[in-house]
């Protein structure tokens, strides 16, 4: 269950905690987006909803009057005249087929012919955009069926698209066996419908595996810290901020400085360098072990740790004091960082923990903000937070300049459309709510000194918000 706390510097109790009996207060279920797509994307294939259909230019792709790019192979294609019409009417403006078919004078079927080989030579997708940035893509997709104009067919998808509603509603009722009845008609229907099988992904980590989710919110319904605990607390957990500060300004460096090294064996005479070029040929040389990773900066912290750890040792448990963590000073860098701790206490009840008597327990430290995802779901001043760490954001200048690139969604999603920077637009799509939206195609890599920064066509500077993944060109550019 999702419950949430807050720090309270004017209140003068310690803790304060209000609850409800009971396991839960609220429980929600959606849909898994990948079942939303396999859904959409069989929707896209009846003939009878092609024409509302809207295509646009492969991410991968750059059209340029009478030719197409492949940016991240270098390979191009000159095209025949139909095809450069039909292409600069993609990337000029926003059409579904139908409106194409009257712009450019072609039937249906002979437009539907050139889509077909653009398709295949991946330089156009044609498919029902769902967001990747909400939180309910069910919905989404039963609103575009609902309205489209009365066509053939559409009543049938509605009436599928509508069982799959009451199966949402009633798996939320009822005893545990028939949740199970209803999640066993549930993945039927959709087995029916789309072809596939309604599990996926056995085993892995942070993937979406069935056809949807649960989430719950808690029986907390306040709790707060106030000043004295939040100055005591902070005084605790400093010395872990700051080894934690040490390090990623350490590999910040380290995912610089291996970049740059790539760079400079992919860009040849040019200044700049496409960057989906960039990925595709630094993910080449690291796989064929082309690329010198050694960093002496990171090798040397991992060996104070290490001494440290062996030196104050006793029974299987090393002690550091706050002066062996001074000794990281020299790592640091960068006056502006964040850190995202997985942080437990440990204490015999609520009294004692707000007398103070208590352990700090932590798990991962992440190199991320775990603010614009799932985890506000049930907040109620969820809005109120956002804009708070906005303004905590806009303080930090390379902070100020935010993006995140939005690729396909594996789970329940870690970006959601509150996120305040810039949407880098990949394989996934953002909701109408987005500040700024950029398209991949558009970002360069180039050196700046001895800094090499991801910039756009208008010259704007983009640092990656990254949630994961270890991928050079994404923590190269991260703050």
């Amino acid at each position: 269950p999702m419950n949430y706390a807050k720090w309270d510097k004017e209140q003068l109790a310690n803790v304060k905690l209000e609850s409800t009996v009971g396991k839960y207060s609220d429980r929600i279920v959606h849909y898994s987006f990948w079942m939303v797509k396999e859904l959409a994307k069989r929707i896209a294939e009846e003939a009878d909803f092609r024409p509302y259909l809207t295509p646009k230019l492969h991410p991968m792709c750059k059209y340029d009057h009478d030719k197409v790019s492949f940016i991240h192979i270098k390979k191009e294609l000159h095209l025949p005249e139909t095809f450069r019409k039909i292409l600069q009417a993609i990337v000029t403006d926003s059409h579904t087929l139908y409106e194409l078919s009257h712009q450019l004078n072609l039937k249906m079927p002979t437009l539907n012919h050139y889509l077909k080989q653009l398709e295949q030579k991946k330089m156009i997708i044609l498919d029902i955009e769902i967001p990747s940035t909400i939180f309910d893509p069910f919905t989404y997709l039963y609103s575009w069926v609902q309205n489209l104009p009365p066509i053939d067919l559409k009543n049938e998808w509605l009436n599928i698209l509508e069982q799959f509603v009451k199966y949402k509603e009633e798996v939320l009722t009822k005893d545990l066996a028939y949740r199970q009845k209803v999640t066993a008609q549930m993945e039927t229907l959709f087995e029916q419908v789309t072809h596939l099988p309604a599990r996926r992904n056995q085993g892995q980590m942070y993937a979406d595996r069935t056809l949807y989710y649960e989430e719950c919110k808690g029986t907390i319904n306040e709790m707060s810290f106030g000043k004295h605990f939040h100055e005591d607390f902070m005084k605790r957990i400093k010395p872990i901020f700051d080894i934690s500060a040490a390090y990623g300004d350490v590999l910040r460096n380290y995912y610089q400085t291996i970049a740059r090294r790539l760079f400079k064996k992919i860009q040849g005479q040019r200044s700049q360098i496409p960057y989906c070029e960039f990925i595709y040929q630094s993910q080449a040389l690291l796989e064929a072990e082309d690329i010198d990773l050694s960093f002496s900066p990171l090798e040397h912290f991992h060996q104070q740790l290490e001494q440290l750890v062996h030196i104050r040792q006793d029974n299987g448990v090393a002690k550091l004091s706050e002066s062996d963590v001074r000794l990281f000073d020299r790592f640091r860098n960068y006056a502006e960082c964040h850190t995202s701790p997985d942080i437990m206490f440990s204490a015999k009840s609520i009294e004692a923990l707000a007398k103070g008597d208590y352990k700090i327990v932590l798990g991962e430290v992440h190199q991320f903000i775990a603010m614009w995802g799932s985890q506000l779901l049930f907040d109620p001043e969820r809005e109120k937070v956002n804009e708070e760490i906005n303004q905590m954001l806009e303080k930090l200048p390379m902070y100020r300049q935010l993006s995140v690139i939005l690729n396909t969604r594996r789970h329940k999603g870690l970006i959601h459309e509150s996120f305040p920077g810039t949407i880098i637009q990949l394989f996934g799509a953002p909701s109408e709510r987005a500040n700024h939206v950029v398209e991949i195609r558009d970002l360069y890599v180039t050196e700046e000194g001895d800094e090499l920064s991801l910039v756009d066509t208008n010259g704007n500077q983009h640092y990656l918000y990254n949630s994961g993944d270890e991928n050079i060109h994404l923590w190269a550019f991260a703050p």
